[in-house]
């Protein structure tokens, strides 16, 4: 592909991605040996022009390249590939939180667990927990028909001889995420100003039509079960059943918002109880934690209960602050930070020559492309989209201040980088042409 033709750097790249995804969702018996494996590293060593880009992530392509080694070579050794799998396992955990490539590419991660799983002919439940894994990467992906075959993948396994687990409990939960939490939702939830957010929302509930019935159904299954085996689950462990719990309530309060979203009081209270399943942990998942309350944060503003419950957010923001301060979690933040800014943004209307409050509005919008960029390149073009959006809603006396005095001085904010560099020119030449049609 290379030698005989001009190829895009972004077409070289996702070649290499499905010859290595390919690689991991071969069957032990078909991959190829050590001395093969070994003759195709330089492949993605290019150093010439734009090809560049497959050398940043040389060292992951190399990595899959050592795991698939190790795997001909421990062919017969079930230790060893229990020692890879347990390393493998530990890597799709931690990724699929890490955003960057690293997210792109954890399901080629994720499937080579699976495989490993099937080479060690283990019972059930492990392969299950791959599927699991496996489903999940796709899910962080947006590949929501993958995560959706995956999940049912698991259920099918596990649903004859364990229907009352709290593992198939896990998968249910997780089923209704591709249903309902697909791409259109969270920009509905993130991106919505209060003003227009019901009507999109009871749009989106005409969309999904019968699919969020299934969703319902699956909710209510893991309800009971949750409920009728509880003193069970956490004697087993109770972190598990917590953790479950937790991510219940979570997705529990998400549907309601689709469902019944004036009901404010039991969105609220799903919210908490989502923050507090993660506080009875006893390590306690950050990440749980964080997006519980943004989601709370988020629904108080979009529910117009901003102003009666400024005391408790406050309180929200400073501890998502300091918990982002120890375990950083930049689309989590990213998402506040839209929030507040919108929350300030709806005030220009009534303050259109506020300039404390302007600054206020597009610092935080601001601070969210810095974070979305922080997380993945590919995020930060979303958030741009929103702000040019914003600036072409307010009204002519605002534009003028924030074109004129808000925000040049707002440049530190910037981030750094090609992709960056011309995203602020084309804010700069929005604000341009904004005040000129003034």
């Amino acid at each position: 592909m290379y030698k005989f033709g001009i190829v895009s750097k972004d077409r070289f790249y996702n070649a290499l991605r499905t010859f290595a995804h390919r690689l991991c969702q071969l069957h032990i018996d078909f991959v190829p040996c050590k001395k093969d494996l070994e003759s195709i590293r330089d492949i993605w060593e290019i150093e010439e022009d734009g090809l560049k880009v497959c050398i940043r992530y040389s060292h992951i392509f190399n990595e899959l390249l050592d795991f698939n080694i190790l795997r001909v070579q421990s062919k017969n050794d079930p230790i060893q590939l229990k020692r890879h799998k347990e390393i493998l396992y530990k890597k799709v955990n931690d990724w699929v939180h890490f955003g960057y490539e690293y997210q792109r590419l954890v399901p080629m991660y994720a499937q080579l667990l699976l495989q490993i799983s099937k080479d060690l002919n283990e019972q059930e439940v492990m392969v299950v927990d791959a599927y699991h894994l496996l489903g999940y990467a796709h899910y962080v992906n947006n590949t929501m028909y993958m995560a959706q075959y995956f999940y049912q993948k698991g259920i099918n396994l596990i649903k004859p001889y364990a229907q009352g687990s709290l593992f198939y409990v896990r998968l249910l939960i997780r089923r209704t995420a591709p249903i309902f939490r697909r791409e259109v939702f969270i920009k509905i939830i993130n991106f919505s100003r209060k003003d227009n957010v019901k009507e999109e929302f009871t749009n989106f509930k005409a969309f999904l039509g019968e699919s969020l019935n299934q969703s319902r159904k699956d909710m209510e299954i893991a309800e009971n079960i949750l409920n009728q085996s509880k003193n069970m689950f956490i004697r087993e462990n109770s972190d598990d059943f917590y953790e479950v719990k937790a991510l219940f309530h979570f997705r529990k309060a998400e549907q309601l918002i689709i469902d019944i979203f004036e009901d404010k009081s039991s969105i609220e209270n799903h919210y908490k109880k989502s923050i507090s399943a993660v506080n009875k942990m006893s390590k306690k998942d950050d990440t749980r934690y964080m997006k519980a309350i943004e989601g709370l944060v988020t629904y108080y503003y979009l529910s117009n209960q901003y102003e009666a419950k400024l005391k408790d957010i406050k309180l929200y923001i400073v501890t998502l602050n300091e918990l982002n301060r120890h375990n950083y979690r930049p689309h989590i933040m990213a998402n506040l930070e839209i929030t507040l800014g919108d929350y300030h943004f709806d005030q220009i209307f009534n303050s259109p020559e506020n300039e404390e409050i302007i600054q206020k509005a597009f610092k935080h919008y601001l601070n969210a492309m810095k974070y979305s960029y922080d997380f993945s390149e590919m995020e930060i073009f979303e958030y741009e989209r929103l702000l040019i959006i914003r600036i072409g809603e307010i009204p002519k006396e605002a534009a003028r201040i924030l074109s004129q005095k808000v925000y040049p001085p707002l440049g530190y904010l910037r981030t750094a980088g090609e992709n960056a560099d011309k995203l602020y020119r084309l804010i700069e030449e929005c604000l341009i042409i904004h005040g000129e049609l003034l």
